[in-house]
């Protein structure tokens, strides 16, 4: 019995073995001079050939042009893990800007996407954890869906929907937009679930800030700015449905006068272990 078990637990850690790529074992260097991304994408098809993976880059400076991911790979940065981008060269650079037919509608930002130091077209369900942010001059959490219309006639309003954003740590974030969950009327944001999250704000907002009635702006180009000084020292949630928040705290520098939170429009809010400066927070 013990040696059944034994091989099956040999099976089993060669089977997780196997679907981690080492960056290094394709050629990356990592020492900020060399540009890895030729390596890094190797490592990544190769993972993405072989039905997916964890794409590991061990602590160091990566210098970088394009690295494209791939749907089923997970990218996985040990702490220490820098990619820098790369100054191009005469002879070496950033993947061309893809032809389309969308230039007529928006900025060119909008419409390209091969041009850029991580990209991806196509790919199902995006999780994204464990991150690190300092001195945020904007929302920290920001999820807006806007009805700008820059798309041929009858191009109804997007949509955005299962998103997963866990194990973020925020210090130092300006507090006058706190984070923003908003939709238009007509057009929400749902099945939204944040966790594991602590944001540590500078406060400063008072009592009479929190009376404030965001103004919709669906014409106007994304931006926290573009609502003023928000009603919520924690989030903002309007025009949405079923967004969970669970295990998020929130520290203030100073004082801030507004409420946690302020919902409108929004249904099937669901918070679960939420503190402020400590203290349970009780919708």
């Amino acid at each position: 019995m013990k040696k059944i078990l034994f091989l099956l637990l040999c099976l089993c850690t060669a089977a997780i073995q196997a679907d981690v790529y080492n960056v290094k074992d394709y050629g990356a260097k990592a020492d900020g001079k060399t540009i890895d991304s030729p390596a890094i994408n190797r490592t990544i098809q190769e993972a993405a050939a072989n039905g997916g993976g964890t794409v590991y880059l061990p602590a160091g400076n990566y210098a970088c042009y394009s690295i494209r991911l791939a749907s089923h790979v997970h990218l996985l940065m040990e702490q220490g893990t820098v990619i820098t981008a790369a100054f191009p060269s005469a002879t070496e650079g950033y993947d061309e800007a893809e032809a389309n037919e969308h230039n007529r509608y928006q900025d060119f930002g909008h419409s390209h996407w091969k041009n850029s130091l991580i990209w991806g077209i196509g790919l199902e369900d995006i999780v994204i954890s464990n991150i690190t942010m300092r001195d945020i001059v904007n929302s920290p959490i920001f999820l807006r869906l806007g009805a700008r219309m820059r798309s041929p006639e009858g191009t109804p309003v997007g949509s955005m929907k299962r998103i997963l954003i866990s194990n973020v740590n925020v210090f130092n974030a300006d507090s006058r937009y706190s984070s923003i969950i908003s939709g238009i009327p007509g057009a929400i944001i749902e099945d939204v679930s944040l966790s594991n999250i602590h944001i540590y704000h500078q406060g400063g907002y008072t009592e009479a800030d929190g009376q404030r009635t965001p103004p919709e702006q669906e014409k106007v180009y994304p931006e926290p700015w573009m609502f003023g000084t928000i009603p919520a020292k924690g989030f903002y949630i309007r025009h949405a449905r079923n967004i969970r928040l669970d295990n998020v705290h929130f520290h203030y520098e100073q004082p801030d006068g507004r409420p946690l939170m302020v919902t409108d429009d929004a249904t099937g809010i669901t918070y679960r272990n939420i503190t402020s400066d400590g203290k349970v927070y009780k919708p």
